[in-house]
Parts: C-alpha cells; sequence; structure tokens
C-alpha cells in the first residue's frame, strides 16, 4: 500500500485529481494526503495516468545535468 500524496506525486498529477479518479471507478477513498492507496487502486491509477507518468518521466530526462 501506498499514501495517496506519494501517488499523486508519482504520476505527477494532484491529489483530488487522484481522488476524483478514484470515486469515479467506485472506490471509496478520503482526499486526505495521508489515505491509504490499496494495489487495485493502484492498477486502476496506473492505467488512468500512464500518460501523465510518461511526461514526468520525460521532464525528469531533460532536467538531469550532463557531466
Amino acid at each position: 500500500m501506498k499514501l495517496l500524496i506519494k501517488v499523486a506525486s508519482e504520476f505527477n498529477v494532484g491529489l483530488q485529481t487522484v481522488v476524483d479518479a478514484l470515486k469515479g471507478k467506485g472506490f471509496d477513498i478520503e482526499a486526505k494526503p495521508t489515505a491509504k492507496i490499496t494495489d487495485e487502486m493502484l492498477e486502476v491509477l496506473l492505467k488512468e495516468f500512464q500518460r501523465d507518468i510518461q511526461e514526468k518521466e520525460q521532464a525528469d530526462q531533460l532536467q538531469k545535468p550532463v557531466p
């Protein structure tokens, strides 16, 4: 299990965006940063935010200094 705030950060989306996506898929979750994300919720979020994750990874690569 992960914390909601950690998942939102990893997916490069807002906390409320994650909560809204989960509620839209029928999950009951509180909009608190310390709310627990189950493995099932995480799978749904991975499918929902795959593009956001890829964009964040690309941005992170651009910010790495070249030696």
